[in-house]
């Protein structure tokens, strides 16, 4: 999906800077993600109906987009690297093809699921990552991925295992 800028702190920092090039061709595949949870959940506060300003995705779409960021948080150590961003995207793609991929699951929805219906093992560690998530503790920008909490890395790729073994399982793939 094609895009000029998506928001984010190193966004900001490019057009404060003034060195994003606004005429480069740039694309996406999670704003089928987020324009999937716009129709679904978003509130329009002012202006045109959000279903004229976002067309329909397509169910396909959504799904590849949510398996393509399962198998890159998968990839590597980024699980320790990001266990909360892991554990949480994890926990709602199991929601999701739990309970329909034309669904729109927050993460703080597919850890709730998750903590009710994973194996008892990963509870903990899930439960660590939404209480992470739902803590209104201000974090400094260096300790967002791991909200300055010291995480398991043994119970990390236990879990990411896990994960990966399940997802084969089921025969879940992108693309």
């Amino acid at each position: 999906m094609p895009f000029e800028v998506h928001y984010s702190a190193d966004w900001k920092r490019a057009i404060r800077d003034g060195i994003l090039d606004f005429n480069a061709e740039r694309t996406d595949r999670d704003l089928a993600t987020y324009c999937t949870a716009v129709r679904g959940r978003g509130v329009c506060l002012r202006g045109s109906p959000i279903s004229d300003v976002f067309g329909p995705v397509p169910p396909e779409a959504n799904r590849d987009a949510v398996l393509y960021d399962l198998d890159w948080i998968l990839e590597n150590d980024r699980m320790i690297e990001r266990p909360i961003y892991g554990i949480l995207n994890c926990c709602r793609v199991f929601a999701l093809h739990s309970k329909g991929w034309d669904r729109v699951l927050t993460k703080d929805e597919g850890a709730e699921w998750a903590l009710a219906h994973l194996p008892e093992q990963y509870r903990p560690l899930i439960a660590q990552a939404l209480a992470c998530y739902r803590s209104p503790e201000p974090v400094r920008a260096d300790q967002r991925r791991t909200d300055g909490h010291a995480w398991d890395r043994d119970a990390l790729r236990a879990f990411c295992q896990y994960v990966r073994a399940s997802v084969a399982a089921a025969g879940l793939r992108h693309g």
